[in-house]
């Protein structure tokens, strides 16, 4: 053979390696940049796993007609959740805002529960925690270490900002509970509250509220009003939501609360009148800071830089 061809032979088989090496080289280049199976996203640089995005898809189930806009949703709200943590980290609140990290505390805590229940030792809160009950909790946590530390650096609220706010929210703040004065009629059982019912086809309710109570059977008068109310919303919540959207003179359907039946007529409804700023200037104060805070909660959001990898459409639910 000659040298020239001999020396062509020599230069193709060098060039095809060359073109094999760089394409093994590519392929293990593009291989080493896909980020691992479980990671789904990067929220500030932060891997985002695929359990910890399902924890949040699990509660957004209700919202968004399909499981796209579901995970859609839950990314939202774990964003919200990352960005607290992240903060918390850059102020020193938690060493760590990985999901992994996450769970070495999670494991950690329901072994010193363990080990407290064997030792008959007294705690609180639950034997043990599931993931997704233990991660509200530590957010819970983590969100008011951060909300205290945010307060610390706020200047002092002025008169006139306070007052602002105060008129701006006057018919959330300023309100008061309407005056709502309620008749009852009551019966033990539905079976006697139905037959007391049929005799409102011929009777007034006035005249079987008189009759009844002149009889000395079960009636009541009942005021709803500013001093009272949260407390009945609170222990009575679904006979109060009733009550409430009764207009004067309004008859209410059968109603069941605390194990007994009633019949009830709103008798005469009035307005309560309004507070002014010094009544309830603590409530005030507390909701003014409340939504400065959230408005910084609300700018971490907004900056937050999110990236999903292509894992992310590989989410289901089990």
């Amino acid at each position: 053979m000659k040298l020239q061809q001999r020396q062509a032979i020599v230069l193709v088989t060098v060039l095809s390696l060359l073109v094999i090496s760089f394409t093994a080289f590519a392929a293990y280049k593009k291989n080493s940049d896909d980020p691992p199976e479980n990671i789904v996203a990067y929220i500030n640089g932060s891997t985002i796993e695929a359990e910890e995005l399902i924890i949040f898809t699990q509660m957004m189930r209700h919202r968004g007609n399909s499981f796209t806009q579901v995970k859609q949703h839950a990314l939202q709200d774990l964003t919200r959740a990352k960005v607290v943590q992240q903060e918390a980290v850059r102020l020193g609140i938690i060493e760590n805002d990985t999901y992994s990290s996450f769970l070495d505390e999670w494991k950690k805590e329901n072994e010193r529960r363990k080990s407290a229940i064997e030792n008959e030792v007294v705690i609180f809160g639950p034997r043990e925690y599931s993931v997704q009950a233990y991660f509200d909790f530590r957010q819970a946590n983590i969100l008011n270490k951060l909300k205290y530390l945010w307060l610390e650096r706020q200047p002092t609220v002025s008169e006139d900002s306070l007052l602002r706010f105060f008129d701006e929210n006057s018919e959330k703040l300023a309100k008061k509970h309407d005056l709502i004065t309620i008749y009852k009629l009551i019966e033990p059982t539905q079976e006697k509250m139905e037959q007391l019912k049929s005799q409102l086809e011929t009777k007034s309710f006035i005249e079987l509220f008189n009759a009844r109570k002149a009889a000395g059977e079960l009636t009541e008068v009942e005021i709803i009003e500013e001093r009272n109310y949260k407390t009945i919303s609170k222990y009575s919540s679904e006979y109060y939501n009733l009550v409430l959207g009764l207009n004067e003179g309004e008859i209410s359907s059968i109603i069941k609360n605390n194990g007994s039946y009633m019949i009830v007529m709103c008798m005469q409804r009035r307005p309560g009148g309004e507070f002014d700023l010094n009544e309830k200037r603590e409530e005030v104060m507390t909701m003014y800071l409340d939504q400065g805070f959230g408005e910084y909660v609300d700018r971490l959001v907004t900056m937050a830089k999110i990236e999903k990898t292509e894992h992310f459409g590989n989410i289901v639910l089990n």
